[in-house]
């Protein structure tokens, strides 16, 4: 058997197991009853599944199913048809999906600049401030998730920059020894030595070298994270924090006495605190500029409170400080 008839065989074969209940759609043309349903026309020709398809395919060649390629067109035509009524009826689902979810079909701008207003603060920070922003907003959301994580610090500067370096994986690590030897804990020697090649560079940050730049953004990351770490205890009783937006200075005041933990926050537009804990999840909230206040009895010593501060603009993320009661008999 040749080429040709080998093809309009298989072909045969295609239109008899394809679903004969799915309805061809409106306005196509049906020159003649073979084109319009041959697999009806070769199952009462053959009238028994036990006839031999080679029997069934001499008999389909004494019928005129017309040029090759239109049959070729009608089997494509009545096979996305198929295949649209499927995903009507049962849409795919993707591989994270339990089950049939909506998605928007834009992006909201707003989505695009979260925590721009945050910005304002560490963009006055020595290092931070010599970073593009776009570096420095993916630095701050990830140093309010590391900052509360109970992992040494080399290993929170290695998560929150590995997303910025994923060529440089095997260098993240030493660089984060030599960011965190002694000598350098204040930042400062280092800080100022890596500033000065980088600055020294025509082109800045974008110029520097990726060990450079790896160094730049942990040194970064560690002037938010200290920035955003708030902690006291019976012997540092008060702490506070002052915190620069676009919408104005947001200051926040610790106070520790008497087991009782005290937070005053003010604002400069209308907004909300909230502290959320394992044995806490309080709130208040106020519609214009001024303070706010939450109290927390009994904090737990050596736990991790989540203390968020938001301001009434739509679309940005709240700032959240970590808040932490030490036991000054724990080194």
């Amino acid at each position: 058997m040749n080429s040709e008839s080998e093809n309009l065989k298989r072909l045969l074969l295609e239109f008899l197991t394809f679903d004969r209940s799915a309805s061809p759609p409106s306005g196509s043309k049906s020159t003649t009853l073979t084109e319009s349903n041959p697999s009806a026309v070769c199952a009462s020709e053959v009238g028994s599944d036990a006839v031999s398809f080679d029997t069934l395919f001499e008999t389909g060649q004494s019928f005129h199913f017309g040029d090759k390629t239109t049959v070729q067109d009608r089997f494509h035509t009545l096979l996305k048809h198929r295949f649209q009524t499927e995903f009507a009826n049962r849409p795919p689902l993707f591989p994270w999906e339990a089950e049939v979810r909506e998605y928007p079909a834009e992006v909201p701008a707003y989505a695009q600049s979260m925590s721009r207003m945050w910005l304002e603060n560490p963009l006055q920070f020595s290092v931070s401030s010599k970073l593009p922003e776009t570096v420095l907003h993916r630095l701050l959301d990830r140093c309010q998730n590391m900052v509360q994580s109970t992992q040494k610090q080399g290993v929170k500067l290695v998560q929150i920059v590995e997303s910025l370096f994923p060529d440089s994986l095997d260098a993240l690590e030493p660089i984060a020894n030599i960011v965190l030897t002694p000598a350098y804990r204040s930042g400062s020697a280092l800080a100022e030595a890596t500033l000065q090649e980088v600055e020294n560079l025509a082109g800045g940050f974008d110029q520097a070298t990726p060990e450079q730049q790896i160094a730049l953004t942990m040194l970064a990351s560690m002037e938010i994270m200290s920035a955003l770490a708030l902690t006291v205890s019976a012997e540092e009783s008060t702490v506070g924090r002052d915190w620069v937006t676009s919408e104005g200075v947001v200051h926040v005041d610790v106070n520790y006495s008497g087991a009782v933990l005290i937070i005053n926050a003010t604002l400069p537009t209308g907004g909300s605190i909230q502290l959320v804990g394992a044995d806490s999840d309080s709130q208040s909230s106020r519609p214009e500029a001024g303070m706010l206040t939450l109290a927390q009895t009994a904090p737990v010593i050596g736990a991790s409170y989540s203390l968020e501060v938001s301001l009434d603009n739509d679309g940005q993320r709240p700032l959240r400080f970590s808040l932490m009661v030490l036991d000054p008999s724990v080194s």
